[in-house]
């Protein structure tokens, strides 16, 4: 026959449980924007590694200075989004560079040039550095995410 048994401390284990089930929103965004810090960081390293501008009379190939500075100025993590119990959030590039122009008088946007230098144009040669940064870096974000819910995890059992 069966022998029921006691576990020491269950009671505020189960407690512990149960607020953070309450709370699983609020958890899930610390462990979506640790996760989007890690991605941001590689990001802009990956920004400073583009290569300078070159031209070989076709196409150019990489970025100005210029350019540069507007990707590294515009980069930034978005507001956390829930939808359909899914909680995430965007990295991208915002606002305008300084390389004004007629046809953009507040300059070149940023999610544009970096729409260009990752996809390539018919006068741009591609340079891709958001695709292979986000792969490179898969498993030390989810890692990150570990860490965020572990940490928001202890500090509630506090």
């Amino acid at each position: 026959m069966a022998k029921r048994s006691t576990v020491i401390g269950a009671d505020s284990w189960i407690a512990t449980i149960e607020g953070l089930g309450a709370n699983a929103d609020g958890m899930a965004s610390v462990a979506v924007y640790g996760g989007a810090g890690t991605i941001a960081d590689g990001l802009r390293e990956a920004i400073k590694k583009l290569p300078a501008q070159t031209s070989d009379g076709k196409k150019r190939r990489g970025v100005t200075e210029v350019e540069r500075q507007g990707l590294l100025d515009g980069l930034g993590i978005a507001q956390h989004r829930r939808a359909n119990g899914i909680v995430d959030t965007k990295i991208s590039m915002d606002g305008y560079n300084a390389y004004i122009t007629n046809k953009y008088p507040q300059g070149h946007p940023n999610s544009m040039v970096a729409r260009s230098v990752e996809s390539g144009t018919s006068w741009l040669t591609k340079t891709p550095f958001i695709a292979p940064t986000a792969r490179r870096l898969k498993a030390s974000t989810v890692a990150a995410m570990q860490a965020e819910l572990d940490d928001y995890i202890r500090k509630k059992e506090k």
